[in-house]
């Protein structure tokens, strides 16, 4: 798997574009009573399927998502997707941070 533009040392950030709009303003979770401003979701290859995998686990303790798929492209459409559907619209955070659990080795040739 070729990592995407922007990943350093295991990690990239999404902005969180074509999500519903936070104004570009941090906003106050009410159930954590903090600045959400960006949540940190993992990402692995699945040893038996080959599948990348992203899961977050919500500090609230009400859940996380978790969310999979053979490429990433599609892997980052389902991020969002899942990241909409746990959030309420003013709890929206305003980066995804990816973390790459595997490091990604590219060939050479």
């Amino acid at each position: 798997m070729a990592a995407p533009k922007g990943t350093s040392e295991g990690a990239t950030t999404l902005d969180t574009g074509g999500l519903p709009e936070t104004g570009g303003i941090k906003q106050t979770c009410p159930r954590y009573n903090q600045v959400v401003d960006e949540i940190t979701i993992s990402i692995s290859t699945c040893e038996e399927t080959g599948v990348l995998v992203a899961s977050w686990d919500d500090p609230g303790g009400s859940g996380g998502l978790a969310t999979q798929a053979d490429q990433f492209s599609d892997l980052e459409r389902n991020i969002r997707e899942a990241v909409a559907v746990h959030f309420e619209p003013g709890e929206l955070p305003k980066h995804l941070r990816l973390h790459f659990v595997d490091d990604p080795v590219l060939a050479a040739a």
